[in-house]
């Protein structure tokens, strides 16, 4: 807060960058030049990827900014504190953010360069895992009789995802040539796979088309690759598919 003190004064934060591990309590630290008459600061939580009461809670006011908080220093205080509970939940949601600014009541500066902090609430959920399996193990697992110019004949492939994430699971996946080459014995496909939010073992199924190439051939195979994992951490990248 600013309000016309003539003298030498100032308060800002302790640090530009503050981290607390998901379900403590951060605690914020603000400095005041010596030799200040006011004792009012204020500060306001304005952006950041983390919301009110969902992710952190605390003493705050409604301002016309957002929400604020007053901290008071007494006449020979150079140094104050306040805290930030954050809110644990049991569900992966990745690295949070609470932006600090401190102003007066109306916007005004503080005379300080550090009037701008970062709070970074961090993530201690496990993250989601996920892996690609091919259901077409070996050329006999088809029906009898089976043959790669049957039509609509595929190979498929299960994706799965375990684990609890608050936020949307999306991955890439795609066809790779392994001894099977694309163009001659499949149709190369890829795609993006969203899971959305997620709790609990789920699975999506993604197939490849077969081709036939004329050529007599021995058993072959095609990969199926999983890539570019975003809230999922992935354990097993491939898996091959005969044909």
């Amino acid at each position: 807060d600013e309000s016309g003190d003539p003298g030498p004064w100032y308060v800002e934060f302790s640090s530009t960058t503050y981290t607390v591990n998901e379900g403590e309590e951060a605690t914020i630290t603000l400095v005041r030049a010596e030799g200040s008459s006011d004792p009012v600061a204020v500060y306001w939580s304005i952006g950041g990827t983390a919301s009110p009461v969902l992710d952190y809670t605390g003493v705050w006011e409604s301002g016309l900014s957002g929400p604020r908080g007053i901290v008071s220093f007494a006449a020979d205080e150079t140094s104050k504190t306040f805290t930030i509970p954050t809110v644990g939940d049991d569900g992966y949601e990745g690295d949070e953010t609470v932006v600090l600014h401190l102003l007066n009541p109306t916007g005004g500066p503080v005379r300080a360069p550090n009037d701008t902090a970062v709070l970074t609430i961090k993530e201690v959920d496990p993250m989601p895992t996920a892996f690609i399996f091919a259901l077409n193990l070996v050329g006999p697992d088809y029906y009898d009789g089976a043959e790669e110019n049957d039509p609509g004949l595929k190979v498929v492939f299960d994706v799965y995802v375990d684990g609890k994430s608050l936020v949307p699971v999306i991955l890439d996946w795609t066809s790779v040539n392994g001894t099977a080459t694309a163009g001659s014995d499949f149709i190369a496909n890829s795609g993006v796979l969203n899971f959305g939010p997620v709790n609990g073992p789920t699975v999506q199924t993604v197939s490849v088309t077969l081709n036939n190439d004329a050529v007599p051939e021995l058993l072959e195979y095609l990969i199926g690759r999983l890539s570019n994992p975003q809230n999922v951490e992935i354990t097993d990248a491939e898996d091959n598919a005969y044909i």
